[in-house]
């Protein structure tokens, strides 16, 4: 499972967008934002599904109908948009990615990583900083 965290305008649905391509979603251009759909899935060689807490009332109901299970599903890359909203309905393993607009337009990325057994790659990934 993968949280994305950011403000409007951030970028996640274009980093999900991208996910699809990787996963080479059957058309990663029609990845687009689920606010008032709520999840979105797309079908490729491993299901990207997407959805989107933004509303997180609405979304609220979703999961307590049994969306929960669908979100769950061990055989989908599952990511979900705003989603420290709905933070506590989150499981226990997931990979957070905070996406953060920076002064030249660019997007400085964080990663977190919660629960068991984590994602221990991220600890290969280089360090970036401004020098001088």
């Amino acid at each position: 499972m993968v949280g994305l965290l950011g403000e409007l305008g951030a970028g996640k649905t274009t980093l999900v967008r991208g996910i699809g391509r990787g996963l080479s979603v059957e058309d990663p251009d029609a990845v687009s934002s689920p606010t008032y759909l709520l999840v979105i899935e797309h079908a490729g060689p491993t299901r990207l599904v997407h959805a989107d807490a933004y509303l997180p009332a609405k979304l609220a109901g979703f999961l307590a109908d049994g969306g929960l299970d669908y979100l769950f599903d061990p055989g989908a890359v599952v990511v979900v948009e705003w989603a420290n909203r709905i933070r506590a309905e989150m499981p226990a393993r997931v990979l957070w990615v905070e996406l953060v607009m920076a002064a030249d337009r660019g997007r400085t990325v964080s990663f977190a990583a919660s629960g068991s057994p984590g994602f221990p790659w991220l600890a290969d990934l280089p360090k970036m900083g401004k020098s001088g």
